[in-house]
């Protein structure tokens, strides 16, 4: 426990040296003054669009900067050596960014909708989906020999992510949404945002983002593995 305290404190460091944190503030700030400036009042479909991509945003591009970083200074190959567990070094990056993520994404919340959250659902949704798209973001950036290869497969992943927002606006409704995993996202912000919801929605949404959650941690702990025998 001690070693994993330690690890989420240096990569909040690391996060705050490689200015992710002032970033990640930034275009927050840059959220908050679009919902200041545009008329409306039922401004919810924008506002699940820009929570979604806060997890997906921490998740994927930042996870991406900081092992990019890390390979840099090869920091990654100095790994081989010590007793850093997969699990510890994983989890550490997943625990850190979505400490940042969870203020954030409150925060524009806030701003977009109000103080009258449930709290809970929309916990639920930013937390497993933050975490599930850093163990994703990483098995991605793994293999990507330097950031702009790592852009190029950031693109392509996050195609068929974003089909379901098609369904925020009716543009166009399917059940095959279902099987996608931001469909699950997109369902506890909306009963974060106090949207009538079915009581299966709920509970399928809860199940498959902990599903794909244990699904992206195999696939970048088998990344993690697989790098360090490479470098052996």
């Amino acid at each position: 426990m001690k070693t994993m305290l330690q690890l989420i404190k240096w990569d909040l460091i690391l996060q705050i040296r490689y200015n992710i944190l002032t970033i990640a503030i930034v275009i927050s700030a840059l959220y908050i003054m679009i919902f200041k400036l545009l008329p409306g009042e039922n401004l919810d479909p924008l506002l699940i669009i820009l929570l979604l991509s806060d997890p997906a945003m921490f998740g994927v591009m930042f996870i991406g900067v900081l092992v990019l970083y890390e390979k840099d200074n090869n920091t990654l190959d100095a790994l081989i050596v010590t007793p850093l567990k997969s699990l510890q070094y994983l989890w550490s990056k997943a625990i850190s960014l979505t400490v940042i993520a969870i203020p954030i994404a409150i925060a524009i919340a806030i701003f977009g909708h109000g103080l009258k959250l449930n709290y809970f659902y929309f916990l639920t949704g930013i937390v497993l989906s933050s975490i599930m798209f850093v163990f994703l973001g990483f098995a991605i950036v793994s293999k990507s020999k330097g950031f702009n290869q790592y852009l190029i497969k950031f693109a392509l992943w996050t195609m068929p992510i974003s089909i379901p927002v098609l369904g925020i606006f009716d543009i166009y409704q399917s059940k095959l949404f279902y099987l996608v995993p931001s469909q699950a996202t997109i369902i506890l912000l909306k009963a974060g945002l106090n949207h009538s919801l079915q009581s299966w929605q709920v509970v399928y949404s809860i199940f498959y983002l902990i599903l794909w959650l244990i699904l992206s941690y195999f696939l970048a702990s088998k990344a993690y593995q697989s790098n360090l025998t490479k470098g052996k």
